[in-house]
């Protein structure tokens, strides 16, 4: 069965089959979730000046609905006086950004059709550098600030981990993550779903084998091998997604994300309430009707 997840020709098939039992078993769920929480995690979100608004709402929604152990919150962040505030009212941990990964040290410009991207792929390196550097917990839920959840959700399952399957597909994506890591296949859906639950130990073996493939530092090895006159050359979520297919499929369980970006003067209504996850309130789909 494995074909109908790495032949393209099959990628809607498979995508509506996820569909439909993820339909399904968000009914069940109405009625047989355990809203016990279990395994511990700590949580990173990473974030823009731009998004320090939405942050609030992000983080009541998961604790609200995360059906896990929260050890610890991560806020990362330019230090400014607005974001360290709002950590301190919503109980999260401040981390300067530059403490993590100081950006003047970054010897690389990425600027497309004038626009310039260069926050957007830094902000990945952070989350990536940020699993290995902050908390104690071997599990890190990394989250979209501009993300919330609408409902009760798990991730870890014993020795499986869930990962959700978004309608996206970017093709620079997946090859520079094939490219960097050497990997024999590349599914034929994507793994960009505004989250991803992070294993340390995994990260670590990852990021050893970008270095090993690439002969450069992580860090250099995933921008020398990114196409820099793309506007969207890279994503974390999918480079991640990717290895941990090729090497850990059988811990994998895979479901469909159902989330929903709310555009221009919108609002979620009550049944979009129970069949979506998660809600997306990103700054370009404001300029959109």
């Amino acid at each position: 069965m494995r074909f109908l997840e790495v032949d393209k020709k099959y990628r809607n098939i498979f995508i509506l089959y996820l569909k439909i039992y993820g339909y399904f078993k968000s009914i069940l769920d109405l009625f047989f979730l355990k809203i016990t929480k279990d395994t511990n995690l700590d949580i990173i979100i990473t974030t823009a000046e731009k998004d320090f608004d939405k942050i609030e709402k992000c983080v009541k929604s998961l604790r609200l609905y995360l059906l896990h152990n929260i050890s610890s919150i991560f806020i990362v962040a330019p230090k400014k006086n607005k974001i360290i505030e709002i950590s301190k009212k919503l109980k999260c941990t401040f981390v300067d950004e530059n403490e993590i990964i100081n950006k003047n040290e970054l010897n690389f410009e990425y600027v497309v059709n004038n626009l310039n991207r260069f926050g957007w792929i830094y902000q990945q390196l952070l989350n990536f550098k940020s699993v290995l550097s902050l908390g104690n917990e071997r599990y890190k839920l990394s989250f979209d600030s501009d993300t919330e959840l609408l409902k009760k959700q798990k991730f870890i399952f014993g020795d499986k981990v869930q990962f959700n399957v978004s309608d996206e597909y970017h093709e620079p994506y997946f090859s520079v993550a094939k490219k960097i890591l050497d990997l024999n296949v590349n599914t034929n859906f994507s793994m960009t779903s505004h989250h991803m639950i992070y294993d340390r130990l995994i990260m670590s073996e990852m990021l050893k084998k970008i270095e090993t493939v690439t002969n450069k530092n992580w860090i250099n090895g995933i921008i020398s091998n990114s196409d820099l006159s793309n506007q969207s050359c890279h994503c974390e979520y999918e480079t991640y997604g990717q290895y941990y297919y090729n090497h850990y499929r059988s811990q994998m369980k895979l479901e469909y994300w159902f989330n929903k970006t709310i555009f221009k003067d919108k609002t979620i209504n009550f049944f979009e309430k129970i069949y979506y996850k998660s809600i997306s309130n990103h700054e370009w789909a404001k300029k959109i009707n």
